[in-house]
């Protein structure tokens, strides 16, 4: 079982930028709404550092490919769980995935 991610949590690119979560779903832990897929995708990636001077920066979430609970939904939307992965944008800067930092939650879990 992994553990359900909140809006309590943090999310980065590899470069240390910070994903800027849209919205709040209905379900809370901790008196905080759990993030869903709407959550992060789409949403703005700030401070990210790039890999270096000629890199393009991170400025959104462009997908997710992993961390999304099978059975556990809010509004039809698959909670996130803390085995996130994805990829941010620009599409064309591979290799900058999504990685969260260790939960700040550990009452949820889900699979």
């Amino acid at each position: 079982m992994s553990k359900v991610l909140s809006k309590a949590d943090t999310v980065t690119c590899s470069f240390q930028g910070k994903v800027q979560f849209k919205g709040a779903a209905r379900l809370e832990v901790n008196s905080q709404p759990v993030l869903v897929v709407g959550s992060i995708v789409g949403a703005e990636v700030t401070a990210c550092a790039g890999a270096g001077s000629n890199q393009p920066v991170c400025t959104s979430v462009q997908s997710v490919s992993a961390g999304k609970a099978e059975k556990l939904e809010v509004d039809g939307e698959a909670v996130l769980l803390d085995s996130l992965g994805g990829l941010t944008a620009p599409a064309h800067v591979p290799n900058k995935l999504l990685i969260p930092v260790p939960p700040a939650q550990t009452k949820l879990e889900a699979s």
